[in-house]
Parts: structure tokens; C-alpha cells; sequence
């Protein structure tokens, strides 16, 4: 347990299955098992970043309140993953999945060992990412960086196809 509450930006995706109750899902498995669950972005479709996939992906921010420490809380994460039909990646190349929970930031925390990096490595990167996080925190700044969000999206380099859906 960490010794106050902690703010955690997520960001979560499916391009498996039923992604859209996914992705609800997700959502509902960390409010009752990692945190309170304060915030969810609107919903966007991306094209698959990083590999081919035929079936893009749906993605979300998800803003949590967490006692939980950094390590738990990811643990918990992967559960949530697991019990969703995520299975072992058989390598180190990306591939479709049922469920992906990635933590963007987990309060003012760095963090890098084999397990964890907070923040998150490549969310400057991708659109599917900064554009939702901009949606529910557009006055969010990169814990690092001190970058605006709107500084990281006009420097964002990614190409692919991201929208916001209307469900």
C-alpha cells in the first residue's frame, strides 16, 4: 500500500473479440480490484501500432485513484489482463490481444526495473494515447518531460489511423 491516494493515467486497448465490452470491462475489473475509477476517455479506433493486424484496435484512458503501490497495482493489472483472455506473448514483436492495460503515469513516480517504466516509454509516440489522455486531461503534463499535452501532440510523429468513436 502506498501512504496516500495516488492519480494513475492508463491506457487501455482490445482489437480482439468483443472490444468494445472489453474494454467496458477492463474498466469495471480495475474499479473493484486496483482503484477507484474516476475517469474513461471517449473511445477511439487505431490502426494497429507497431505490427499488422487486420482488426484495429479500440482504445481508452482510464484516470484511477490507487492506494496501492506502483509493483501491486501493476500486478493487479496483469490479472485483469489475464482473466480477459490475454495470453503469454510468444515473442517480443506485438500482437493482437483481448485485453492491453498499459500505465501511462502512476502520481509524480519514476520508476525503471525489468518489470515496470513509469511513465510510460513510448506515450509521446502514439495517438491513441495522447489524443483520449487530452480529452480528460488537458492540462496534464508529462511527468518527465514537463511537456504539455499539447505539446506532445503537435510534436507527435505517429501516422496512423486513430478517430474518436461515438458509442
Amino acid at each position: 500500500m502506498c501512504n496516500s491516494k495516488q492519480i494513475v493515467y492508463l491506457s487501455t486497448g482490445s482489437n480482439l473479440g468483443n472490444r468494445a465490452l472489453n474494454l467496458q470491462r477492463i474498466a469495471e475489473l480495475i474499479d473493484k480490484n486496483a482503484g477507484k475509477v474516476l475517469q474513461c476517455s471517449p473511445v477511439y479506433m487505431s490502426e494497429p501500432w507497431g505490427f499488422s493486424h487486420p482488426r484495429y484496435f479500440l482504445n481508452q484512458i482510464i484516470k484511477v485513484e490507487t492506494l496501492l503501490d506502483p509493483d501491486t497495482f501493476h500486478k493487479s493489472l496483469q490479472i485483469i489482463e489475464i482473466s480477459l483472455g490475454r495470453t503469454q506473448k510468444n515473442s517480443s514483436n506485438y500482437e493482437g490481444r483481448t485485453a492491453d492495460i498499459d500505465i501511462l503515469t502512476f502520481g509524480s513516480f519514476c520508476i525503471n526495473t525489468k518489470e515496470l517504466t513509469i511513465p510510460h516509454p513510448c506515450m509521446h509516440q502514439r495517438l491513441f494515447v495522447l489524443l483520449p489522455l487530452n480529452d480528460i486531461a488537458p492540462d496534464w503534463q508529462h511527468p518527465s518531460t514537463k511537456e504539455s499535452i499539447q505539446e506532445l501532440l503537435l510534436t507527435c510523429s505517429d501516422c496512423t489511423k486513430t478517430r474518436r468513436l461515438k458509442l
